[in-house]
């Protein structure tokens, strides 16, 4: 009877035994693991460095220059169109003043020759509006209302080439024999010649002699009609006139 209680402990003591062995390998497992999962976290993290740039160092600017040229630059405000001066005005009113539109009145005469004085009174200031009107071959012809008895002058261009000669100064000599260079009509050729021989004698002989000589040519070829070529006779005469006695000293024109 001794023996049994003997051989119930043995049993017992090594299941006991097994589960201190089963425990004890359960806690070294947790705690070896819980530890490398501490190292793991503490280490710190590894950076990793930027791959090599294939492009040299200067890839950068080369590109850029290629896109900044494609960027079209904003489109410039255009230029505000230029303001007309008071001697801008003062034409534009004598064109405004038609003489020839009805009877010529003294209101109507005493409002021309006011405003053309203004011209005048203006001075060297006037000259790019008188030389803008000029150019622009526009015109306006008296002759119905008494011409140069009445009004001065026989038509519009041959008082704006009046207005030159009284404001005189080299601009206004300029101008007039820009005028004569590019005149068609017999008696304006005639009227600028003889206006550039008062005001710069001998310098703009020739100059008058070959636009009278093209003039005379157009009126015989019919180009011109209803037109008075006597001046261009009086031109060219002048010219024969004043040329140079073989034995004289020559004078050097330019």
């Amino acid at each position: 009877m001794p023996e049994q209680p003997e051989a119930v402990r043995k049993p017992v003591l090594i299941a006991v035994l097994l589960v201190v062995l089963a425990l004890g390998g359960a806690a070294a497992y947790y705690f070896s693991h819980h530890h490398a999962a501490k190292e793991v976290a503490v280490q710190e993290p590894e950076v990793a460095e930027p791959a090599p740039s294939q492009n040299p160092p200067n890839a950068t600017s080369q590109t850029a220059a290629p896109i900044a040229s494609q960027i079209t630059p904003p489109p410039s405000p255009p230029a505000a169109a230029p303001q007309p001066t008071y001697a801008d005005k003062i034409v534009s009113a004598l064109v405004q003043l038609n003489m020839t539109n009805g009877p010529l009145t003294q209101e109507k005469l005493a409002a021309w020759q006011s405003t053309l004085q203004q011209l005048t009174n203006a001075g060297p200031a006037a000259i790019p509006a008188i030389r803008q009107f000029l150019a622009s071959k526009q015109d306006m012809r008296f002759d119905s209302v008494g011409g140069s008895a009445a009004l001065g002058q026989a038509s519009l261009r041959l008082s704006m080439i009046d207005a030159l000669s009284k404001i005189g100064g080299p601009e206004a000599l300029a101008t007039t024999g820009e005028a004569l260079r590019s005149a068609t009509d017999p008696r304006e050729i005639a009227i600028l010649a003889r206006s550039l021989e008062q005001q710069a004698p001998g310098e703009y002989k020739q100059a008058a002699v070959d636009a009278a000589r093209a003039a005379l040519a157009d009126a015989m070829a019919g180009k011109l009609s209803n037109v008075d070529v006597a001046g261009l006779f009086s031109v060219l005469q002048q010219r024969s006139t004043s040329r140079t006695p073989p034995d004289a000293t020559p004078i050097i024109q330019p």
